[in-house]
């Protein structure tokens, strides 16, 4: 879902809220790197909020590492075949290993195969996962993949890259990054936990209803 939201609205919200439109105690500049920041505390509690999709070519063996930027896998669906990854395939499982080294204790061993029948993931080590049977020495096989991606550095003109239900969430960020520049005064300490609790609280709402909605 493409956002239509630039990261200069957010900053222009909370300059508004913080009657210093004229950017007389807090720059714009910081209120950008906060809505940068945001983004990407935002993803860590919803990994999906910043997720692609698509064909990704696999590697040599077993252990695989995600794309670069990802930092979460969420599923691998199919087989896309090999290069170019443009020919839909069949279904891939997602396997305890733990299950699949009981069930045939001699797998890693496999005849390699650029079609994937079972992938394991371990969120011990995120950046990584395992296919069964092992990818061939040369032509990889491609799999149709979702990850969660790290948002990268936006400037004000830019939309910010994450979905625009998230707005009111990321501008709680900013308010509360704004707040805590002043936190040796009492008043301001708890505007900037006033909206730090706002921020996680709105977050875990958001996760509960998406939950419960859930088809799945």
């Amino acid at each position: 879902m493409a956002s239509t939201t630039t990261a200069q609205v957010i900053i222009d919200d909370a300059e508004l809220l913080l009657q210093d439109e004229s950017n007389d105690r807090w720059s714009a500049a910081e209120h950008l790197a906060a809505v940068n920041a945001g983004m990407k505390e935002i993803c860590i509690v919803k990994p999906d909020a910043y997720a692609s999709t698509g064909a990704v070519t696999l590697a040599k063996g077993i252990v695989q590492d995600l794309p670069t930027g990802g930092f979460q896998l969420m599923e691998i669906t199919r087989n896309m075949g090999v290069s170019p990854g443009a020919t839909p395939g069949t279904v891939i499982r997602l396997m305890d290993r733990r299950i699949l080294d009981a069930m045939n204790p001699s797998w890693t061993s496999l005849t390699a195969s650029a079609t994937v029948e079972y992938y394991m993931y371990d969120e011990r080590f995120p950046l990584k996962f395992s296919v069964c049977p092992p990818q061939p020495t040369s032509a990889f096989g491609y799999v149709e993949m979702t990850y969660a991606k790290a948002p990268t550095v936006i400037a004000a003109d830019a939309t910010i890259l994450i979905p625009d239900i998230y707005r009111s969430i990321l501008l709680d960020y900013v308010m509360f990054r704004a707040f805590s520049k002043d936190a040796g005064h009492v008043a301001n300490l708890n505007r900037a936990s006033a909206y730090e609790s706002h921020f996680g609280r709105a977050l875990g709402l958001r996760q509960a209803k998406e939950e419960q909605e859930s088809p799945k």
